[in-house]
């Protein structure tokens, strides 16, 4: 009889382990498939240079320069990111047209002062700096934009 008594203990542990041993793999499974449904319904933004025209790829640095948490420095002046873009959408508006490729955006519009000839920096707010074309450079690199 004691024997029947630790045979049915062990079954009955072997049954509640094999169940939560079952449990734990279902919830691995679940937790992987909503981890993948979540990626897959993530934006992702495309920048494939083929389909993009030269606006929505300088829609794109822009993006990035706004989410850089950082000041734009222009002749000694601190700008946020909206008022940089701006800035230099007029500078680009005033190229007449000459100006069609991300690299040429960079180097004509977004690296220097056309007025005075000082270098554009980007400042973080731990006081780091980096000149703004090398930086919007590697931004457009990273995209696949630089075309």
């Amino acid at each position: 009889m004691m024997m029947e008594f630790k045979c049915k203990k062990s079954f009955r542990f072997l049954i509640l382990w094999s169940r939560n041993l079952l449990g734990i793999i279902l919830l691995i499974l679940i937790s992987h498939i909503n981890i993948t449904s979540i990626i897959s319904q993530t934006p992702q933004i495309e920048t494939n240079s083929t389909k993009l025209n030269f606006n929505q790829k300088l829609e794109l640095l822009f993006v990035k320069l706004k989410s850089c948490q950082c000041v734009f420095v222009r002749n000694g002046s601190e700008h946020t990111p909206e008022e940089a873009i701006s800035h230099m959408k007029l500078k680009l508006g005033n190229s007449g047209g000459r100006i069609q490729t991300v690299p040429n955006f960079i180097k004509y519009i977004a690296t220097k002062s056309s007025f005075s000839g000082s270098v554009y920096k980007i400042r973080w707010k731990n006081g780091d700096e980096k000149e703004a074309g090398p930086w919007l450079s590697d931004r457009a690199k990273e995209m696949n934009i630089y075309h």
